[in-house]
């Protein structure tokens, strides 16, 4: 080729044999060798030998792209909230406000597995830091949900409430809760106030300080009886999958819940601060419902191939 500046934008460039160049400038599909090369699998690329995490949604359309076939999802972006701000919006197309309590660190690094650092926010107190409201209440619908989060440090108690709706009362923690002990042992729990479901799915996975994680739960009521699934992964790479039957599990809702992250609900905490969230998302009714939808929502977000 006697003109080295020539214009192949329009055409198929085959080259049966090794390519040098001093520089490649535009996007790379597919799979190449070499010193640069990536993929486009739902946002993930790997560069110079390193995956880089899917980032976070930055519109409502992207979240709604990411999470099809889900049409009507909440979302909260935690990394980009201003310090004066006293509640924070969701995007995607359902409204659902949060409000901060206490004095959560909006902004706080934390470091990731690739070396980079995330910002989110951390819950810090034991007691008084949390972002939450009486909003997205299942009651006896299907509901799924998902988080990039992290375990910070323990400010106090042995359980720290990473996302969900709940509200202590007589001893009891009517609603759900994803959630992580002093151990780093991922936990969950679910109650309508009699029938109670809870455990460890995941042991010692999210230790005080490790990277963040990603996990989605969903709780199906499409069956006979319900079924929650839960799947976990980190930097685009799955670590594990697992489901719980809950059978003869009634309406998960009462009065003065609240759907949030940190010490929630704000008057009378069910769980404790030291959580870091990045961003989370919301969705229920009929469209939460199928065997293989929380698989296909953490791809498309790029949490897992």
């Amino acid at each position: 080729m006697s003109d080295m500046s020539r214009n192949l934008a329009s055409r198929n460039l085959v080259v049966n044999g090794t390519v040098t160049a001093q520089a490649l400038v535009g996007p790379l599909t597919g799979d190449t060798t070499g010193t640069h090369y990536g993929d486009v699998v739902a946002d993930n690329v790997t560069l110079d030998g390193v995956k880089l995490i899917a980032p976070p949604p930055n519109t409502s359309a992207e979240l709604l792209a990411a999470l099809a076939p889900l049409t009507s999802v909440a979302a909260w972006r935690l990394d980009r909230v201003g310090v004066a701000s006293g509640t924070v919006a969701s995007i995607g197309n359902l409204t659902a406000t949060l409000t901060i309590a206490g004095t959560p660190t909006v902004g706080h690094p934390q470091a990731r597995a690739d070396g980079g650092t995330a910002r989110g926010m951390y819950f810090d107190a034991s007691t008084t830091d949390s972002l939450s409201a009486d909003v997205l209440d299942p009651a006896a619908n299907s509901f799924i949900a998902g988080i990039r989060a992290a375990l910070v440090a323990d400010p106090g108690g042995t359980d720290h409430l990473l996302f969900g709706r709940n509200k202590a009362t007589g001893g009891v923690i009517p609603g759900w809760s994803i959630y992580v002990g002093d151990n780093g042992d991922l936990k969950y729990w679910v109650s309508d106030g009699t029938h109670i479901f809870s455990g460890t799915f995941a042991a010692t996975t999210l230790a005080i300080g490790s990277p963040p994680i990603e996990i989605v739960a969903q709780l199906d009521r499409s069956g006979a009886d319900p079924v929650l699934r839960l799947r976990w992964s980190r930097d685009g790479a799955t670590i594990s999958s697992t489901s719980v039957t809950m059978a003869a599990l009634g309406s998960i809702s009462t009065t003065a819940q609240e759907f949030g992250f940190g010490a929630v609900p704000a008057a009378a905490p069910s769980f404790n601060g030291g959580v870091w969230v990045q961003w989370a998302w919301f969705a229920s009714g009929t469209q939460a419902e199928g065997s293989s939808l929380a698989q296909t929502c953490s791809q498309g977000l790029g949490w897992e191939q």
